[in-house]
């Protein structure tokens, strides 16, 4: 027989799958795209974003990328696309578009005068920083607005909070 909390708990995670889509942001894509091409990376998505604030609200780092990426409105496509179609978009067109910008970025320096290319490769452009040695971060991201598309995941990890003996 089932307890209260754990009722509770399985009402929450079916709950957070209703109010939650299963898609996440088309900046998120950049994001995979980063910590797929340097693994030892651990990317948030406040490397380009303000935290807290809307999503069109970038930091000197995510301007650059804006900068050069807004007049092909690939969001905007994106949204339009479903299942396999944006599937491709994203392989095809974003991932290459966000590559192409991202080797044009590494080129430019910061306000400090900075090679943001240097900044990277060490780790070292704030929230986007080297994975610590003999693990995965993920635990460690504190990204409360984070796009991940899996809202079982953070169902289940509520989850674990409400009855933290079942370990």
């Amino acid at each position: 027989m089932m307890s209260r909390a754990s009722v509770f708990s399985l009402g929450l995670a079916l709950l957070g799958l209703a109010l939650f889509p299963a898609s996440s942001e088309a900046h998120t894509i950049f994001k995979k795209f980063l910590t797929s091409k340097y693994s030892n990376l651990q990317v948030k998505c406040e490397a380009c974003h303000v935290k807290g604030k809307d999503k069109e609200v970038r930091n000197e780092f995510g301007e650059l990328f804006f900068k050069q990426l807004k007049d092909q409105e690939l969001t905007k496509k994106w949204k339009s696309l479903k299942g396999k179609e944006k599937q491709a978009y994203e392989k095809e067109v974003m991932t290459p578009a966000f590559e192409k910008v991202l080797e044009e970025v590494k080129k430019q320096k910061n306000s400090k005068d900075q090679l943001y290319g240097e900044l990277i490769a060490k780790g070292e452009i704030p929230n986007m920083g080297l994975k610590k040695e003999g693990g995965d971060d993920d635990d460690d991201d504190d990204d409360d607005d984070d796009d991940d598309s899996r809202p079982q995941a953070a169902a289940w990890h509520s989850s674990r909070k409400l009855n933290p003996s079942r370990v």
